[in-house]
C-alpha cells in the first residue's frame, strides 16, 4: 500500500474528507494524519473525534495553520455542532480552517499550545541524527540505531555484568529500558565461561497493564504468555510448564508473584544455571511502594540472595535495576537490599526531556477545572491521556467523555478487569484509542511513542509520579503538551498519599519480638532464623486478632525496615510452608542486639 509523505498525505486526507478518494487505498508515514485516516474507517469513530483529529491535521499542515485548509467533509458527515465544539469554522461551505485558541493560561505573546503539539517538532535529534548507529547484536532485534546514547551505555553495561553482580539503571522516561531486557534475553553476557542467550530472563513489573504491555511487544507467537499476572489459571499454568521444562525466555510478573507461586520454579532454574537476570523495572518503586503497601517489593531482596545461594557462581543470576527517577534516598534503599555481597553499580544517563511543554491552569474550585480540562480535550493533539488521582474521578471523567460526544476513548485505573486493561492497550498500542483517562494503574513504563498531550486534573503526589506520567508523552522525540488544572482541594490529598507511613520503634520491636520467639521459628545454623510473618504483635486484646493479610504486610514491613537499619538480612523469600500453616521469611542477623530497645532507637 502506498505510503505518503507530509505534503502529498495532507492532499491525500482532504480527497477522503471530500469523498473522491478511499481511505483504505493508502497510508500516511506521519502518525497525526495516519490516525484520522484510521478513524475516518472506523465505524465507532463518532463527528467529535473526527472534528478534532481534522483540528489536529489542519494544525500540522505545511505553511502552518494560519494557510491551512480542507474541503468540507463529506464521506462522513461531521455536523457544524461538532466541528464548533473543536474549534474549527466553515467559510464559503467549501473550506474548514482552524479558529484559534488562546486559554487564559497562556502568555499574551506565546504560541497557541495545541498548534506547537500538533505540529510536533523534532526536539530530541539535530537535523541529520537520529541516534547512534545500534551494535550488530541490538539490529538483531529490529533496531538500526539507539535512541540515545545513555541508551547504548545502558544495554552495553547491562551485558557486561558479571556473573551474581547488581547493576541500577537511570535512563528517562522514552529512552527504551526495555531494550535492556530484550538483549539480555536474546543475546546473553559477555561475562563469564561464555555468551550463552539460553536461560530466563525475570522481569518484575509494578502493574498488570505493565506487564500485559510487555508481553505485546516481546512475545514471539501470539499464542505465546509471558506475562504471569492476573487470574486466568491457563495463563499461569502454562507459563509454569515453559519454566519447568527450562525453555528460555522472557518472564514479566509481580513482586507477589515472584516471592510466592513463583518461587520453587525460580530456585529449580537457579540450581540449573538457568536462570539468567532478576530485573526490576521501575525499581524505584522498592523505595516507594516497598515500605507502603506493598512490601513484597522489599522481599524480593531476600529471594534474590535465595538465588544466589542456589545457582552455581559462575552462572548466579545478575540483578538489573531499571528507572527514570533513582533519587539518592533510593539508591540507599537498593543498595541495602540487593547489592550483597558486592557494592551496587550504577549507570546513569539522567537528564532533561526535551520534548514536552509545560503548562499550569490554576483553577478555584471543581467546576472551573472541568471547563479548563474539557475546553482543552476539545482542542488538545492526540492521542491525548488525562491522568487523575481516584479511581471515582476517573469513572466519572469517562460519563463526561461519552456525555460530550467523545467515542474513541477508555478509561483505566485500579478496578479495570483484567480482559478490559488487555483490550484497552492492545487498542492503544494499534492507535484506535485517542483519549484515554487513568490512574497512576496506565502509564509505568507503557511505550507508546506518538503521545501529543498529557493533562493533570490533579496534583500528583510525588515528582517521580508527575515525571513518568508526563513522560508518557513524546516518546518519538517530537514535542507534546503537558498540562496540570489544580484545585486548592488537590493538596490535602496528595500530601496524605505521599506522607511514608513508618511503622513506630516500640511497635516495630513488638512485632520483631512476637516472630522471634514464635514456637514456629526454626535455627537454621549460625545466624540465620526462619521466622512466621503470619503472627499477631502480642497476646493483648487488641493485637490477638491480628492475623490477616494486613497484619501479615506490616510484620514484613517490619523486616524490611530492618535490613534497611541494619539489624538483619533477608536471605530468603516469602514462603507457604508446604504441609503447615504459615508463611515465613529467611533473614540473618547481623546485630546480636536485635531485641535491644536501645539498639532500635539507635539503628
Amino acid at each position: 500500500m502506498m505510503k505518503l509523505d507530509h505534503v502529498d498525505g495532507f492532499a491525500a486526507l482532504g480527497e477522503a474528507l471530500s469523498g473522491s478518494r478511499d481511505p483504505a487505498s493508502f497510508e500516511l508515514k506521519d502518525p497525526g494524519g495516519e490516525r484520522l485516516r484510521g478513524a475516518l474507517e472506523d465505524p465507532e469513530a463518532g463527528e467529535l473525534d473526527l472534528a478534532i483529529l481534522l483540528r489536529q491535521m489542519l494544525l500540522a499542515a505545511p505553511g502552518g495553520p494560519a494557510e491551512a485548509r480542507a474541503p468540507r467533509p463529506l464521506c462522513r458527515p461531521i455536523g457544524a455542532a461538532a466541528l464548533s465544539a473543536a474549534g474549527l469554522e466553515t467559510g464559503d461551505g467549501q473550506r474548514i480552517r482552524v479558529r484559534a485558541w488562546r486559554p487564559p493560561w497562556i502568555f499574551p505573546n506565546e504560541l497557541e499550545p495545541d498548534a506547537i503539539a500538533a505540529q510536533a517538532a523534532n526536539r530530541r535529534f539535530g537535523v541529520g541524527d537520529l541516534g547512534p548507529q545500534a551494535d550488530p547484536f541490538v539490529r538483531s532485534l529490529g533496531h538500526g540505531r539507539y535512541r540515545s546514547v545513555g541508551q547504548r551505555a545502558a544495554v552495553r553495561a547491562a551485558l557486561l555484568t558479571p556473573a551474581g553482580r547488581s547493576l541500577a539503571i537511570d535512563l528517562p522516561t522514552g529512552e527504551g529500558k526495555s531494550l535492556v531486557f530484550r538483549a539480555i534475553d536474546r543475546i546473553g553476557f559477555a561475562t563469564g565461561p561464555r555468551l550463552d542467550a539460553q536461560g530466563v530472563t525475570l522481569v518484575v513489573v509494578p502493574t498488570v497493564a505493565l506487564a500485559y504491555d510487555h508481553e505485546n511487544a516481546c512475545r514471539a507467537a501470539q499464542d505465546e504468555y509471558l506475562a504471569y499476572v492476573g487470574t486466568d489459571a491457563d495463563r499461569r499454568a502454562r507459563i509454569l510448564e515453559r519454566l519447568a521444562a527450562q525453555q528460555s525466555g522472557l518472564v514479566f510478573t509481580a513482586p507477589e508473584a515472584a516471592v510466592g507461586s513463583l518461587r520453587p520454579s525460580l530456585i529449580a532454574l537457579a540450581q540449573a544455571g538457568r536462570l539468567k537476570a532478576l530485573v526490576l523495572d521501575e525499581a524505584h518503586l522498592v523505595d516507594a511502594w516497598g515500605t507502603g503497601f506493598r512490601p513484597e517489593f522489599q522481599s524480593l531482596s531476600g529471594l534474590r540472595l535465595e538465588l544466589l545461594e542456589h545457582a552455581p557462581a559462575e552462572v548466579a543470576p545478575r540483578t538489573i535495576l531499571l528507572s527514570a527517577t533513582l533519587t539518592p534516598e533510593t539508591l540507599d534503599t537498593l543498595e541495602v537490599l540487593f547489592a550483597a555481597p558486592e557494592p551496587l553499580e550504577l549507570l546513569s544517563a539522567a537528564q532533561v526531556r526535551p520534548e514536552p511543554i509545560y503548562y499550569v491552569a490554576p483553577s478555584s474550585d471543581e467546576s472551573t477545572r472541568h471547563r479548563t480540562i474539557e475546553e482543552a480535550l476539545l482542542r488538545v493533539p492526540r492521542p491525548a491521556i488525562l491522568y487523575v488521582t481516584k479511581v471515582a474521578d476517573a469513572v466519572q471523567w469517562a460519563r463526561r467523555f461519552r456525555n460530550l460526544g467523545f467515542r474513541r476513548f477508555a478509561a483505566f485505573h485500579g478496578d479495570t478487569p483484567d480482559a478490559e486493561r488487555v483490550k484497552t492497550l492492545q487498542a492503544w498500542r494499534e492507535g484506535r484509542l485517542d483519549l484515554v483517562v487513568a490512574t497512576s494503574a496506565f502509564g509505568l513504563g507503557i511505550d507508546y511513542p506518538h503521545v501529543r498531550s498529557v493533562l493533570h486534573a490533579c496534583v500528583p503526589e510525588t515528582f517521580d509520579r508527575f515525571y513518568q506520567e508526563v513522560g508518557r508523552g513524546g516518546r518519538d522525540g517530537r514535542t507534546c503538551l503537558s498540562l496540570i488544572a489544580a484545585t486548592p482541594a488537590d493538596i490535602p490529598v496528595a500530601r496524605s498519599l505521599n506522607q511514608e507511613r513508618v511503622i513506630t520503634v516500640a511497635r516495630g520491636l513488638q512485632r520483631w519480638s512476637a516472630m522471634f520467639h514464635h514456637s514456629d521459628r526454626q535455627h537454621l545454623g549460625g545466624q540465620r532464623l526462619r521466622v512466621r510473618l503470619d503472627v499477631p504483635p502480642g497476646p493483648n486484646e487488641d493485637d490477638i486478632d491480628l492475623i490477616g493479610e494486613r497484619s501479615l504486610q506490616w510484620n514484613a514491613r517490619v523486616l524490611t525496615l530492618m535490613s534497611r537499619a541494619g539489624l538483619l538480612r533477608m536471605v530468603g523469600g516469602v514462603a507457604q510452608e508446604e504441609g503447615a500453616p504459615g508463611v515465613f521469611e529467611t533473614v540473618e542477623i547481623l546485630d546480636t542486639g536485635h531485641l535491644e530497645p536501645s539498639v532500635w532507637a539507635r539503628r
